[in-house]
């Protein structure tokens, strides 16, 4: 087969030049993996590492809630709750006489593997007029209410 020729000088063209580009699909497909094995390890680890730091700055080791509120038990009372070898334990010192005070244990309520915080807070749950303590666990569902009953709360084990 005889070389091209160009048709106005007569002279030789050279064959078209072929570019080598790189072939760059691996490193893209490394560099995904990578990243995919970035946001893994994150979800797996680090994030729920974090979760539980946060807490523990929040909370304690023990993951003691405190809270004081005037419920109508002679003036205002001051509330610890903690969760304790799966039971949720509701202290209340009325501050006018600590002598007085209540324990409400809650037992059998939620089997979570971990120490979560439990929260409180008051609301007029039954619309007596009384401030009943609504107790729930922190990243559940879970949540439950202790009744005013004027002088103590009913609802769980005293």
């Amino acid at each position: 087969m005889a070389p091209q020729t160009d048709a106005i000088y007569g002279q030789p063209t050279a064959a078209p030049a072929t570019s080598k580009r790189p072939r760059y699909t691996f490193v893209a497909l490394a560099g995904m993996v990578v990243c995919l094995s970035i946001i893994v390890l994150w979800l797996a680890v680090l994030a729920p590492w974090w979760v539980g730091v946060n807490d523990q700055w929040n909370y304690g080791n023990s993951r003691l809630t405190q809270l004081d509120a005037d419920v109508g038990h002679n003036g205002v009372s001051h509330f610890i709750a903690e969760y304790y070898h799966h039971e949720i334990v509701i202290i209340e010192l009325p501050l006018s006489n600590p002598n007085t005070h209540h324990v409400y244990i809650m037992a059998g309520l939620y089997e979570g593997k971990n120490q979560p915080a439990i929260l409180l807070s008051i609301a007029d749950a039954n619309h007596d007029g009384k401030p009943d303590l609504v107790v729930a666990i922190k990243d559940t569902n879970f949540q439950t209410v202790l009744y005013n009953t004027g002088t103590a709360f009913s609802g769980g084990q005293q």
